[in-house]
């Protein structure tokens, strides 16, 4: 018995501390509460004001893309013709819809509607791909309407969908008539548009392709190449990044701007309804972009 009990006497002194621990409970540690940290914009002491007013403009919005909150908002809830910001929502359905990059298109007589257009014949054929990218590059309709028939929807099916999608989003003022922005009853607001470009930062084909300064598109029928210029102008030369944007222009709408841009810190986005001139936007966005990173400060609190 006395061996017996050498022998655990042994066995205990050899063990290691702690598995002669790991019965005992343990102690629970305090948890710490942390606070969350919380993002502000705040206007900087003496900031000089925005003359908005002056701008001659039907809406303005600047959301700051951090704290979704809005910094300058004039008639950001008028109802207003979209123009070609409608082919931003072309294109997220077709990326629904989406028959394969390279199937072949066919412009058709019925994909002639005016304005802005790939100068090429009827019968002129293309790729989804080289038709999506000129639509968003060049603001194309006849290309555009060219995509959406791509998908094998019917005109009205499309136009439903434009409009669930932007039901789903939440843009609640919004009406979708066709896919171009050819018709002024293709309508929204400022605040819905915002909404919109949001959801494009989701789409990484999309991203780059609004991103393009110009696209060289090879007609294989003529053996000639057509470059062509984004319409946003804000793309070269801006002194900060573009991120992804659309511009519009009807005599009903004026000129229209939608765009994401950043300083590499606080990105923002711009919607700018019914300039005089599509010219005279890019001049308006870049003041409206300027202005907010240098009368404004993002304080962190908490």
């Amino acid at each position: 018995m006395k061996k017996i009990y050498l022998i655990i006497v042994v066995v205990l002194l050899l063990m290691p501390l702690s598995t002669l621990a790991k019965g005992a409970p343990k102690k629970a540690s305090p948890v710490k509460k942390v606070a969350p940290v919380v993002i502000t914009v705040e206007r900087r002491t003496g900031a000089e004001d925005l003359p908005v007013d002056s701008l001659a403009l039907t809406a303005v919005l600047i959301r700051d893309e951090t704290t979704a909150s809005n910094i300058v908002d004039v008639g950001s809830s008028q109802s207003w013709p979209l123009a070609s910001l409608t082919k931003l929502m072309t294109a997220l359905v077709f990326l629904d819809h989406n028959p394969g990059w390279n199937k072949p298109i066919t412009l058709a007589a019925g994909d002639e509607v005016g304005g802005a257009r790939l100068w090429v014949k009827e019968g002129t054929r293309f790729t989804t791909k080289e038709a999506f990218t000129m639509s968003l590059v060049g603001s194309a309709n006849n290309t555009t309407n060219a995509l959406a028939r791509s998908t094998g929807l019917s005109r009205n099916r499309f136009v439903e969908l434009m409009n669930a999608k932007a039901k789903k989003f939440g843009m609640t003022h919004t009406t979708f008539v066709e896919p171009t922005g050819i018709e002024p009853a293709n309508i929204s607001t400022a605040h819905d548009v915002a909404l919109l470009i949001r959801e494009t930062k989701q789409k990484s084909v999309l991203q780059e392709t609004l991103q393009k300064k110009e696209y060289r598109w090879y007609n294989r029928a003529t053996r000639k190449v057509h470059t062509i210029k984004n319409t946003n102008k804000l793309l070269t030369g801006a002194p900060f990044r573009v991120l992804g944007g659309k511009t519009g222009l009807l005599d009903e709408s004026g000129g229209n701007l939608v765009m994401r841009v950043t300083d590499g810190k606080h990105p923002l986005t711009i919607v700018i309804f019914g300039a005089e001139h599509l010219a005279d936007t890019f001049g308006i966005a870049k003041q409206l972009a300027l202005w907010t990173w240098k009368a404004h400060q993002w304080v962190k609190k908490g």
